[in-house]
Protein backbone atom coordinates (compact mmCIF):
# COMPACT_ATOMS: atom_id res chain seq x y z
CA UNK A 1 0.00 0.00 0.00
CA UNK A 2 2.96 1.95 0.68
CA UNK A 3 4.55 1.93 -2.52
CA UNK A 4 1.54 2.61 -4.56
CA UNK A 5 1.02 5.60 -2.99
CA UNK A 6 4.66 6.06 -3.46
CA UNK A 7 4.65 5.70 -6.98
CA UNK A 8 1.55 7.73 -7.53
CA UNK A 9 2.11 10.77 -5.67
CA UNK A 10 5.96 10.91 -6.82
CA UNK A 11 4.36 10.78 -10.75
CA UNK A 12 2.16 13.51 -9.88
CA UNK A 13 4.82 16.00 -8.39
CA UNK A 14 7.25 14.87 -11.69
CA UNK A 15 4.94 16.00 -14.07
CA UNK A 16 4.34 19.58 -11.73
CA UNK A 17 7.50 20.21 -11.91
CA UNK A 18 8.01 19.64 -15.61
CA UNK A 19 4.69 21.69 -16.72
CA UNK A 20 6.42 24.19 -14.42
CA UNK A 21 9.68 24.38 -15.94
CA UNK A 22 8.40 24.77 -19.11
CA UNK A 23 7.01 27.99 -17.89
CA UNK A 24 9.81 29.08 -16.72
CA UNK A 25 11.92 28.40 -19.76
CA UNK A 26 9.60 30.68 -21.37
CA UNK A 27 9.11 33.65 -19.08
CA UNK A 28 13.03 33.17 -18.84
CA UNK A 29 13.35 33.96 -22.93
CA UNK A 30 10.76 36.93 -22.87
CA UNK A 31 12.67 38.81 -20.03
CA UNK A 32 16.11 37.96 -21.65
CA UNK A 33 14.56 39.48 -24.61
CA UNK A 34 13.11 42.54 -22.64
CA UNK A 35 16.65 42.95 -21.02
CA UNK A 36 18.28 42.39 -24.89
CA UNK A 37 16.33 45.38 -25.97
CA UNK A 38 16.84 47.35 -22.93
CA UNK A 39 20.36 47.18 -23.32
CA UNK A 40 20.52 47.88 -27.00
CA UNK A 41 18.12 51.06 -26.95
CA UNK A 42 20.33 52.39 -24.06
CA UNK A 43 22.84 51.84 -25.79
CA UNK A 44 22.06 53.72 -28.78
CA UNK A 45 20.68 56.51 -26.59
CA UNK A 46 23.83 57.08 -25.37
CA UNK A 47 25.57 57.08 -28.94
CA UNK A 48 23.17 59.31 -30.37
CA UNK A 49 23.67 61.98 -27.61
CA UNK A 50 27.66 61.35 -28.33
CA UNK A 51 27.28 62.05 -32.02
CA UNK A 52 25.67 65.11 -31.95
CA UNK A 53 27.21 67.12 -34.95
CA UNK A 54 28.45 64.85 -36.91
CA UNK A 55 26.95 65.09 -40.26
CA UNK A 56 30.17 62.93 -42.53
CA UNK A 57 29.99 59.46 -43.40
CA UNK A 58 33.18 59.23 -42.44
CA UNK A 59 32.11 60.09 -38.38
CA UNK A 60 28.78 57.86 -38.51
CA UNK A 61 31.05 54.63 -39.99
CA UNK A 62 33.36 55.37 -36.79
CA UNK A 63 30.24 55.65 -34.55
CA UNK A 64 28.95 52.29 -35.93
CA UNK A 65 31.93 50.44 -35.56
CA UNK A 66 32.73 51.63 -32.03
CA UNK A 67 29.27 50.81 -30.87
CA UNK A 68 29.39 47.02 -33.05
CA UNK A 69 32.73 46.62 -31.02
CA UNK A 70 31.27 47.45 -27.45
CA UNK A 71 27.71 45.00 -28.58
CA UNK A 72 29.83 41.80 -29.64
CA UNK A 73 29.96 42.75 -32.70
CA UNK A 74 26.22 43.88 -33.16
CA UNK A 75 25.58 45.92 -36.90
CA UNK A 76 24.57 49.17 -36.48
CA UNK A 77 23.01 51.48 -39.03
CA UNK A 78 22.32 54.93 -39.41
CA UNK A 79 19.94 56.16 -41.27
CA UNK A 80 18.40 59.94 -42.41
CA UNK A 81 14.28 60.65 -42.15
CA UNK A 82 14.40 59.98 -45.67
CA UNK A 83 15.52 56.27 -45.32
CA UNK A 84 18.94 56.91 -47.02
CA UNK A 85 21.67 55.00 -45.08
CA UNK A 86 24.23 57.16 -44.20
CA UNK A 87 26.25 55.35 -42.08
CA UNK A 88 26.81 51.17 -41.27
CA UNK A 89 29.30 49.31 -39.34
CA UNK A 90 29.69 46.50 -41.52
CA UNK A 91 28.64 47.82 -45.14
CA UNK A 92 29.31 50.73 -47.39
CA UNK A 93 26.65 52.96 -46.96
CA UNK A 94 26.86 54.28 -50.38
CA UNK A 95 26.13 50.33 -51.71
CA UNK A 96 23.50 50.02 -49.32
CA UNK A 97 19.35 50.36 -50.56
CA UNK A 98 16.51 52.68 -48.78
CA UNK A 99 15.69 51.26 -45.46
CA UNK A 100 12.57 53.82 -44.72
CA UNK A 101 10.35 50.63 -45.61
CA UNK A 102 11.94 48.76 -42.54
CA UNK A 103 9.31 47.94 -39.76
CA UNK A 104 11.17 49.14 -37.00
CA UNK A 105 12.53 52.16 -39.07
CA UNK A 106 8.84 52.80 -39.67
CA UNK A 107 8.26 52.45 -35.42
CA UNK A 108 11.02 54.74 -34.84
CA UNK A 109 9.58 57.22 -36.41
CA UNK A 110 6.46 57.41 -34.90
CA UNK A 111 6.96 56.30 -31.29
CA UNK A 112 11.09 56.88 -30.72
CA UNK A 113 11.74 53.49 -30.52
CA UNK A 114 10.84 50.65 -33.14
CA UNK A 115 11.77 46.60 -32.48
CA UNK A 116 10.96 43.82 -35.05
CA UNK A 117 12.68 39.81 -35.93
CA UNK A 118 13.07 38.62 -39.24
CA UNK A 119 15.23 36.32 -41.39
CA UNK A 120 18.57 37.91 -42.39
CA UNK A 121 19.52 35.90 -45.59
CA UNK A 122 22.67 37.81 -45.47
CA UNK A 123 23.51 36.23 -41.98
CA UNK A 124 21.50 33.08 -42.14
CA UNK A 125 19.92 33.59 -39.47
CA UNK A 126 16.83 35.25 -36.86
CA UNK A 127 17.48 38.98 -36.16
CA UNK A 128 16.27 41.31 -33.65
CA UNK A 129 15.74 44.95 -34.77
CA UNK A 130 16.00 47.91 -32.56
CA UNK A 131 15.51 51.40 -34.04
CA UNK A 132 16.00 54.45 -31.92
CA UNK A 133 15.02 57.96 -33.46
CA UNK A 134 17.49 60.66 -32.43
CA UNK A 135 17.02 64.09 -31.61
CA UNK A 136 18.74 65.39 -34.36
CA UNK A 137 16.23 63.34 -36.87
CA UNK A 138 19.15 60.39 -37.61
CA UNK A 139 17.54 56.84 -36.85
CA UNK A 140 19.96 54.13 -35.62
CA UNK A 141 19.39 51.22 -35.75
CA UNK A 142 21.15 47.85 -34.24
CA UNK A 143 20.53 44.19 -35.45
CA UNK A 144 21.27 41.42 -33.26
CA UNK A 145 21.18 37.95 -33.70
CA UNK A 146 17.69 36.62 -31.25
CA UNK A 147 18.02 33.54 -29.25
CA UNK A 148 15.73 30.80 -29.70
CA UNK A 149 13.71 29.09 -27.63
CA UNK A 150 15.30 26.08 -27.75
CA UNK A 151 18.85 28.10 -27.72
CA UNK A 152 17.94 29.66 -24.56
CA UNK A 153 16.86 26.81 -22.86
CA UNK A 154 20.00 25.06 -23.73
CA UNK A 155 21.95 27.58 -22.20
CA UNK A 156 20.08 27.13 -19.08
CA UNK A 157 20.11 23.64 -19.94
CA UNK A 158 22.76 22.56 -16.54
CA UNK A 159 21.20 24.49 -14.22
CA UNK A 160 17.54 23.38 -15.44
CA UNK A 161 18.57 19.71 -15.04
CA UNK A 162 20.07 20.19 -11.73
CA UNK A 163 17.03 22.41 -10.23
CA UNK A 164 14.55 19.33 -11.91
CA UNK A 165 16.78 16.66 -10.54
CA UNK A 166 16.70 18.46 -6.97
CA UNK A 167 12.76 19.15 -6.98
CA UNK A 168 12.23 15.33 -8.33
CA UNK A 169 14.21 14.16 -4.96
CA UNK A 170 11.71 16.33 -2.59
CA UNK A 171 9.15 15.10 -4.55
CA UNK A 172 10.37 11.62 -3.76
CA UNK A 173 10.96 12.32 -0.19
CA UNK A 174 7.79 14.31 -0.08
CA UNK A 175 5.68 11.39 -1.23
CA UNK A 176 7.67 8.94 0.71
CA UNK A 177 6.40 11.32 3.70
CA UNK A 178 3.10 11.30 2.43
CA UNK A 179 3.03 7.82 2.14
CA UNK A 180 4.11 6.86 4.78
CA UNK A 181 2.32 9.04 6.85
CA UNK A 182 -0.83 7.52 5.56
CA UNK A 183 0.45 3.94 5.64
CA UNK A 184 1.95 4.22 9.26
CA UNK A 185 -0.92 2.95 11.40
CA UNK A 186 -1.27 -0.16 9.65
CA UNK A 187 2.48 -0.83 9.98
CA UNK A 188 2.88 -0.14 13.39
CA UNK A 189 0.17 -2.02 14.33
CA UNK A 190 1.82 -5.37 12.49
CA UNK A 191 5.29 -3.89 13.64
CA UNK A 192 3.89 -3.84 17.00
CA UNK A 193 2.47 -7.74 16.91
CA UNK A 194 5.94 -8.80 15.13
CA UNK A 195 7.60 -7.07 18.23
CA UNK A 196 5.42 -8.74 20.88
CA UNK A 197 6.39 -11.87 19.09
CA UNK A 198 9.88 -11.30 19.29
CA UNK A 199 9.77 -10.71 23.13
CA UNK A 200 9.23 -6.34 22.81
CA UNK A 201 6.26 -5.80 24.78
CA UNK A 202 6.28 -1.55 24.58
CA UNK A 203 3.15 0.35 23.98
CA UNK A 204 2.11 1.16 20.49
CA UNK A 205 1.36 4.64 20.11
CA UNK A 206 -2.36 5.89 19.04
CA UNK A 207 -3.32 6.35 15.78
CA UNK A 208 -4.99 9.66 14.15
CA UNK A 209 -7.95 7.01 12.56
CA UNK A 210 -10.43 6.47 15.21
CA UNK A 211 -10.95 2.91 13.10
CA UNK A 212 -7.81 1.41 14.24
CA UNK A 213 -7.29 3.15 17.72
CA UNK A 214 -9.38 0.69 19.92
CA UNK A 215 -8.01 -2.08 17.56
CA UNK A 216 -4.11 -1.00 19.41
CA UNK A 217 -5.38 -0.51 22.61
CA UNK A 218 -6.60 -3.87 22.95
CA UNK A 219 -2.84 -5.33 21.38
CA UNK A 220 -1.05 -2.77 24.37
CA UNK A 221 -3.25 -4.71 26.95
CA UNK A 222 -2.83 -7.38 25.88
CA UNK A 223 1.05 -7.23 25.20
CA UNK A 224 1.13 -5.46 29.13
CA UNK A 225 -0.40 -8.66 30.70
CA UNK A 226 1.83 -10.76 28.77
CA UNK A 227 4.98 -8.34 29.73
CA UNK A 228 4.00 -8.61 33.39
CA UNK A 229 3.14 -12.67 33.35
CA UNK A 230 6.79 -12.78 31.86
CA UNK A 231 8.68 -10.89 33.98
CA UNK A 232 6.81 -12.74 37.40
CA UNK A 233 7.96 -15.79 35.86
CA UNK A 234 11.48 -14.79 34.91
CA UNK A 235 11.62 -12.76 38.90
CA UNK A 236 11.05 -16.82 39.82
CA UNK A 237 13.56 -18.53 37.79
CA UNK A 238 16.07 -15.91 38.90
CA UNK A 239 15.18 -16.59 42.33
CA UNK A 240 15.35 -20.74 41.82
CA UNK A 241 18.52 -19.98 40.07
CA UNK A 242 20.30 -18.03 42.83
CA UNK A 243 18.92 -20.21 45.32
CA UNK A 244 20.18 -23.68 43.36
CA UNK A 245 23.71 -21.97 42.87
CA UNK A 246 24.01 -20.85 46.30
CA UNK A 247 23.48 -24.04 48.04
CA UNK A 248 26.41 -26.31 49.25
CA UNK A 249 24.66 -29.32 47.16
CA UNK A 250 25.20 -30.33 43.93
CA UNK A 251 21.92 -30.63 42.09
CA UNK A 252 21.05 -32.16 38.70
CA UNK A 253 17.89 -32.49 37.24
CA UNK A 254 17.84 -35.31 34.16
CA UNK A 255 14.84 -36.19 31.41
CA UNK A 256 14.51 -39.83 30.53
CA UNK A 257 17.23 -39.99 28.53
CA UNK A 258 19.03 -38.80 31.13
CA UNK A 259 19.80 -35.17 29.53
CA UNK A 260 20.89 -32.29 32.05
CA UNK A 261 17.93 -30.11 32.53
CA UNK A 262 19.38 -27.83 34.76
CA UNK A 263 22.63 -28.14 36.73
CA UNK A 264 23.38 -25.84 39.56
CA UNK A 265 27.15 -24.38 40.16
CA UNK A 266 27.97 -26.44 43.05
CA UNK A 267 27.11 -29.75 40.55
CA UNK A 268 29.40 -28.52 38.00
CA UNK A 269 32.53 -27.88 40.09
CA UNK A 270 31.93 -31.58 41.35
CA UNK A 271 31.63 -32.92 37.60
CA UNK A 272 34.39 -30.61 37.17
CA UNK A 273 32.46 -28.77 33.70
CA UNK A 274 31.61 -25.27 32.98
CA UNK A 275 28.14 -24.83 34.25
CA UNK A 276 26.95 -23.51 30.24
CA UNK A 277 28.39 -26.79 28.81
CA UNK A 278 26.48 -29.25 30.86
CA UNK A 279 22.62 -28.25 29.63
CA UNK A 280 21.63 -31.14 27.17
CA UNK A 281 24.30 -33.54 27.81
CA UNK A 282 24.06 -36.76 28.73
CA UNK A 283 25.30 -37.68 32.32
CA UNK A 284 27.45 -40.86 30.60
CA UNK A 285 29.45 -37.18 28.88
CA UNK A 286 29.41 -35.89 32.06
CA UNK A 287 30.82 -38.25 34.08
CA UNK A 288 32.47 -41.96 33.83
CA UNK A 289 31.73 -43.37 36.64
CA UNK A 290 29.90 -46.40 36.79
CA UNK A 291 27.89 -46.14 39.76
CA UNK A 292 26.37 -42.99 38.94
CA UNK A 293 25.20 -43.87 35.52
CA UNK A 294 24.18 -47.19 36.45
CA UNK A 295 21.83 -45.50 39.66
CA UNK A 296 20.57 -42.26 37.44
CA UNK A 297 19.67 -45.37 34.62
CA UNK A 298 17.71 -47.01 37.52
CA UNK A 299 15.78 -43.88 38.28
CA UNK A 300 14.55 -42.95 34.90
CA UNK A 301 12.93 -46.76 33.97
CA UNK A 302 10.17 -45.95 36.03
CA UNK A 303 8.29 -44.65 39.24
CA UNK A 304 8.65 -48.22 40.72
CA UNK A 305 12.40 -47.60 41.16
CA UNK A 306 13.01 -46.03 45.15
CA UNK A 307 16.20 -44.46 44.42
CA UNK A 308 19.74 -45.35 46.03
CA UNK A 309 22.41 -43.33 47.85
CA UNK A 310 26.19 -44.12 47.85
CA UNK A 311 29.54 -42.56 48.16
CA UNK A 312 31.29 -40.78 45.41
CA UNK A 313 34.82 -40.35 45.28
CA UNK A 314 36.45 -37.54 43.83
CA UNK A 315 40.07 -39.03 43.17
CA UNK A 316 41.25 -35.52 41.60
CA UNK A 317 40.08 -33.47 43.35
CA UNK A 318 40.35 -35.63 46.50
CA UNK A 319 37.18 -35.00 47.97
CA UNK A 320 34.58 -37.68 49.27
CA UNK A 321 30.61 -37.04 47.58
CA UNK A 322 27.67 -38.73 49.02
CA UNK A 323 25.10 -38.97 45.95
CA UNK A 324 21.46 -39.51 46.14
CA UNK A 325 19.71 -40.49 43.05
CA UNK A 326 15.72 -40.07 43.17
CA UNK A 327 13.38 -40.62 40.10
CA UNK A 328 11.15 -38.14 39.28
CA UNK A 329 7.60 -37.72 37.66
CA UNK A 330 6.44 -33.68 36.61
CA UNK A 331 4.81 -32.31 33.51
CA UNK A 332 8.19 -29.78 33.24
CA UNK A 333 10.33 -33.16 31.97
CA UNK A 334 9.71 -34.20 28.84
CA UNK A 335 8.38 -37.20 28.75
CA UNK A 336 7.52 -36.64 32.01
CA UNK A 337 10.02 -38.52 34.00
CA UNK A 338 13.09 -38.07 34.99
CA UNK A 339 15.89 -37.90 37.88
CA UNK A 340 17.14 -35.78 40.38
CA UNK A 341 20.88 -36.08 41.40
CA UNK A 342 21.79 -34.73 44.97
CA UNK A 343 25.75 -34.25 45.62
CA UNK A 344 27.03 -33.41 48.75
CA UNK A 345 30.69 -32.68 50.05
CA UNK A 346 30.75 -34.92 53.07
CA UNK A 347 35.14 -34.39 52.94
CA UNK A 348 34.90 -32.35 55.87
CA UNK A 349 32.31 -34.34 57.49
CA UNK A 350 34.39 -37.52 56.91
CA UNK A 351 37.63 -35.84 58.01
CA UNK A 352 35.76 -35.02 61.29
CA UNK A 353 34.81 -37.94 61.83
CA UNK A 354 38.20 -40.13 61.41
CA UNK A 355 39.76 -36.84 63.49
CA UNK A 356 37.26 -37.89 66.53
CA UNK A 357 37.73 -41.46 66.20
CA UNK A 358 41.30 -41.20 66.01
CA UNK A 359 41.32 -38.82 68.91
CA UNK A 360 38.99 -41.16 71.09
CA UNK A 361 41.28 -44.16 70.04
CA UNK A 362 44.37 -42.00 71.04
CA UNK A 363 42.48 -40.81 74.36
CA UNK A 364 41.11 -43.95 75.02
CA UNK A 365 44.67 -45.71 75.09
CA UNK A 366 46.32 -42.76 76.84
CA UNK A 367 43.84 -43.34 79.96
CA UNK A 368 44.59 -46.48 79.70
CA UNK A 369 48.31 -46.76 80.70
CA UNK A 370 47.57 -43.92 84.20
CA UNK A 371 44.04 -46.36 85.28
CA UNK A 372 46.12 -49.71 84.75
CA UNK A 373 48.71 -48.18 86.76
CA UNK A 374 46.17 -46.84 89.24
CA UNK A 375 44.37 -49.62 89.53
CA UNK A 376 47.52 -51.94 90.29
CA UNK A 377 49.17 -50.12 93.12
CA UNK A 378 45.64 -50.08 94.52
CA UNK A 379 45.24 -54.02 94.47
CA UNK A 380 48.43 -54.39 96.06
CA UNK A 381 47.64 -52.39 98.77
CA UNK A 382 44.12 -53.78 99.20
CA UNK A 383 45.34 -56.82 99.35
CA UNK A 384 47.70 -57.00 102.34
CA UNK A 385 50.11 -58.22 100.47
CA UNK A 386 52.58 -54.66 100.79
CA UNK A 387 53.85 -54.25 104.25
CA UNK A 388 56.88 -52.15 104.43
CA UNK A 389 55.71 -48.41 104.80
CA UNK A 390 58.62 -47.55 102.27
CA UNK A 391 57.26 -49.56 99.57
CA UNK A 392 53.19 -48.69 100.64
CA UNK A 393 54.71 -44.87 100.21
CA UNK A 394 56.45 -45.19 96.84
CA UNK A 395 53.37 -46.93 95.78
CA UNK A 396 51.06 -43.91 97.23
CA UNK A 397 53.53 -41.65 95.12
CA UNK A 398 52.87 -43.63 91.87
CA UNK A 399 49.00 -43.69 92.17
CA UNK A 400 49.44 -39.84 92.97
CA UNK A 401 51.75 -39.19 90.19
CA UNK A 402 49.38 -41.38 87.70
CA UNK A 403 46.08 -39.07 88.61
CA UNK A 404 48.13 -36.13 88.44
CA UNK A 405 48.69 -37.38 84.64
CA UNK A 406 45.38 -38.26 83.98
CA UNK A 407 43.89 -35.12 85.24
CA UNK A 408 46.33 -33.38 82.91
CA UNK A 409 45.64 -35.14 80.11
CA UNK A 410 42.03 -34.46 80.86
CA UNK A 411 42.29 -30.89 81.12
CA UNK A 412 44.25 -30.56 78.31
CA UNK A 413 41.68 -32.68 76.61
CA UNK A 414 38.83 -30.12 78.08
CA UNK A 415 40.95 -27.54 76.68
CA UNK A 416 41.28 -28.72 73.05
CA UNK A 417 37.65 -29.43 73.13
CA UNK A 418 36.56 -25.94 74.15
CA UNK A 419 39.45 -23.98 71.25
CA UNK A 420 37.44 -26.52 69.18
CA UNK A 421 34.23 -25.00 69.51
CA UNK A 422 35.53 -22.00 69.06
CA UNK A 423 34.63 -20.50 72.57
CA UNK A 424 37.53 -17.64 73.09
CA UNK A 425 36.48 -14.58 75.93
CA UNK A 426 39.24 -12.00 74.32
CA UNK A 427 37.46 -9.16 76.95
CA UNK A 428 40.70 -8.14 78.61
CA UNK A 429 44.24 -7.07 77.69
CA UNK A 430 47.19 -9.18 78.10
CA UNK A 431 50.61 -7.83 78.35
CA UNK A 432 52.45 -11.19 77.31
CA UNK A 433 55.80 -9.64 78.55
CA UNK A 434 54.56 -10.67 82.26
CA UNK A 435 52.91 -14.09 81.13
CA UNK A 436 55.91 -15.05 79.65
CA UNK A 437 57.73 -13.99 82.82
CA UNK A 438 55.52 -15.59 85.21
CA UNK A 439 55.89 -18.63 82.96
CA UNK A 440 58.96 -18.78 82.91
CA UNK A 441 59.30 -18.27 87.07
CA UNK A 442 57.30 -20.90 86.95
CA UNK A 443 59.53 -23.12 85.23
CA UNK A 444 63.06 -21.94 86.55
CA UNK A 445 63.18 -24.46 89.42
CA UNK A 446 62.85 -27.49 86.76
CA UNK A 447 65.72 -25.66 84.37
CA UNK A 448 67.61 -25.75 86.86
CA UNK A 449 67.70 -29.09 87.65
CA UNK A 450 68.89 -29.57 83.87
CA UNK A 451 71.71 -26.85 84.22
CA UNK A 452 68.92 -25.04 81.38
CA UNK A 453 69.29 -21.54 81.35
CA UNK A 454 65.96 -19.30 80.32
CA UNK A 455 65.97 -15.85 78.54
CA UNK A 456 63.71 -13.54 77.80
CA UNK A 457 63.93 -10.67 75.52
CA UNK A 458 61.37 -8.04 74.48
CA UNK A 459 61.18 -5.76 71.15
CA UNK A 460 59.06 -3.56 70.92
CA UNK A 461 57.03 -1.01 73.29
CA UNK A 462 53.50 -2.47 73.23
CA UNK A 463 53.50 -6.09 73.38
CA UNK A 464 49.59 -6.52 74.37
CA UNK A 465 47.15 -7.70 72.70
CA UNK A 466 42.98 -8.55 73.41
CA UNK A 467 42.53 -12.32 74.89
CA UNK A 468 42.30 -13.83 77.65
CA UNK A 469 44.86 -14.71 80.02
CA UNK A 470 44.38 -18.49 80.74
CA UNK A 471 44.89 -18.82 76.82
CA UNK A 472 48.38 -16.81 76.44
CA UNK A 473 49.38 -19.14 79.70
CA UNK A 474 48.55 -22.21 77.64
CA UNK A 475 50.55 -21.13 74.68
CA UNK A 476 53.40 -19.85 76.27
CA UNK A 477 54.02 -22.27 78.83
CA UNK A 478 53.57 -25.56 76.54
CA UNK A 479 56.39 -23.82 74.28
CA UNK A 480 58.11 -23.45 76.81
CA UNK A 481 57.40 -26.86 78.82
CA UNK A 482 58.66 -28.12 75.24
CA UNK A 483 61.64 -26.30 74.86
CA UNK A 484 62.87 -27.50 78.80
CA UNK A 485 61.70 -31.12 78.88
CA UNK A 486 63.19 -31.61 75.31
CA UNK A 487 66.65 -30.01 75.83
CA UNK A 488 70.24 -30.65 76.53
CA UNK A 489 71.79 -30.99 79.88
CA UNK A 490 73.35 -27.21 80.04
CA UNK A 491 71.00 -25.91 77.19
CA UNK A 492 69.70 -22.67 76.42
CA UNK A 493 65.72 -21.69 75.73
CA UNK A 494 64.89 -18.12 74.63
CA UNK A 495 61.96 -16.34 74.56
CA UNK A 496 61.55 -13.57 72.33
CA UNK A 497 58.60 -11.17 72.16
CA UNK A 498 58.16 -8.70 69.32
CA UNK A 499 55.49 -6.16 68.58
CA UNK A 500 54.33 -5.58 65.39
CA UNK A 501 51.80 -2.83 63.98
CA UNK A 502 49.01 -4.96 64.10
CA UNK A 503 50.47 -7.88 65.73
CA UNK A 504 52.43 -9.77 68.44
CA UNK A 505 54.98 -12.38 67.50
CA UNK A 506 55.69 -15.17 70.11
CA UNK A 507 59.34 -16.58 69.29
CA UNK A 508 60.47 -19.94 71.66
CA UNK A 509 63.93 -21.02 70.63
CA UNK A 510 65.62 -24.36 72.34
CA UNK A 511 68.96 -25.93 71.86
CA UNK A 512 67.59 -29.46 72.76
CA UNK A 513 67.34 -32.56 70.26
CA UNK A 514 65.51 -31.30 67.44
CA UNK A 515 63.04 -33.09 65.46
CA UNK A 516 63.67 -34.84 62.28
CA UNK A 517 62.75 -33.70 59.37
CA UNK A 518 60.61 -36.13 58.31
CA UNK A 519 58.30 -35.44 61.79
CA UNK A 520 57.68 -31.60 61.10
CA UNK A 521 54.67 -31.67 59.53
CA UNK A 522 53.03 -33.66 62.26
CA UNK A 523 54.18 -32.39 65.08
CA UNK A 524 51.15 -30.22 65.32
CA UNK A 525 48.75 -33.16 65.58
CA UNK A 526 46.96 -34.32 68.74
CA UNK A 527 48.96 -37.22 70.65
CA UNK A 528 51.60 -37.19 67.69
CA UNK A 529 55.27 -37.49 69.46
CA UNK A 530 58.47 -38.24 67.86
CA UNK A 531 59.82 -40.62 70.28
CA UNK A 532 57.56 -42.29 72.21
CA UNK A 533 60.07 -43.72 74.23
CA UNK A 534 61.73 -40.48 75.60
CA UNK A 535 58.02 -38.55 75.95
CA UNK A 536 57.01 -41.63 78.30
CA UNK A 537 60.63 -40.34 80.22
CA UNK A 538 59.76 -36.51 80.18
CA UNK A 539 55.76 -36.96 80.59
CA UNK A 540 53.13 -34.70 78.86
CA UNK A 541 50.18 -35.77 77.15
CA UNK A 542 50.96 -35.12 73.12
CA UNK A 543 48.62 -32.30 73.01
CA UNK A 544 50.80 -29.20 73.93
CA UNK A 545 51.22 -28.47 69.80
CA UNK A 546 48.08 -28.88 69.14
CA UNK A 547 46.54 -26.55 71.68
CA UNK A 548 49.31 -24.10 70.12
CA UNK A 549 47.76 -24.55 66.88
CA UNK A 550 44.33 -24.28 67.51
CA UNK A 551 45.09 -20.95 70.20
CA UNK A 552 46.96 -19.56 67.04
CA UNK A 553 44.03 -20.13 64.95
CA UNK A 554 41.48 -18.63 67.00
CA UNK A 555 43.70 -15.39 67.41
CA UNK A 556 43.76 -14.99 63.72
CA UNK A 557 47.23 -15.65 63.77
CA UNK A 558 49.56 -18.44 62.45
CA UNK A 559 52.22 -20.86 63.87
CA UNK A 560 55.61 -22.17 62.08
CA UNK A 561 58.09 -24.97 63.40
CA UNK A 562 62.00 -25.08 62.37
CA UNK A 563 63.95 -27.64 63.79
CA UNK A 564 67.69 -29.31 62.82
CA UNK A 565 67.75 -32.77 64.32
CA UNK A 566 70.31 -32.48 67.17
CA UNK A 567 70.67 -28.52 66.89
CA UNK A 568 67.55 -27.23 68.69
CA UNK A 569 64.49 -26.58 67.39
CA UNK A 570 62.29 -23.01 67.26
CA UNK A 571 58.90 -22.51 67.13
CA UNK A 572 56.93 -18.86 66.22
CA UNK A 573 53.34 -18.03 67.03
CA UNK A 574 51.89 -14.93 65.62
CA UNK A 575 48.75 -13.57 67.13
CA UNK A 576 46.82 -10.28 66.18
CA UNK A 577 46.32 -7.92 68.62
CA UNK A 578 42.29 -6.31 68.04
CA UNK A 579 39.38 -8.77 68.99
Amino acid sequence: MKKEIFRKTLLLCTVAILLCSAVSVAILQRERKDEQVASVVSGLRALSENAQGQTSTEDFNRAARTFSSNYDGARLTIVDQSGRVVGDSHEDPATMENHGDREEIAEAKESGVGVSERWSDTLKGRLRYVAVQADNGYIYRASVRVRSLNQAFVSILPAAIISILAAVLFSALGAKLVAKKIARPVEEIVEGLQNIDNGDYSRLPLPDCDELASLVVSINTLSENIDHTLKDLRGERQKTLFLLDNVQEGLLALDKDTRVITVNRAAAAFLQVPPGRAAGQTISHLTTNKALIDAVLAAVEGPESLGSAFDLEDREGGKALLCSVLPVQADWIEGERGAIVVLRDVTEERRRQQMRSEFFQNASHELKTPITSIGGFAQLLQSGMVTEEETRQRYLHNIEKETGRMAELIGDILKISRYEEGEVPRNEQVDLAAVAGEVMERLQPVADRQGISLEMESRGDDLRLWGSKKDMEDLIGNLCDNAVKYNRPGGSVRVLLTALPEEVQIAVEDTGVGIPAAHLSRVFERFYRVEKDRNKKVGGTGLGLAIVKHICALYGGRVDIQSAEGKGTAVTAVLRRER
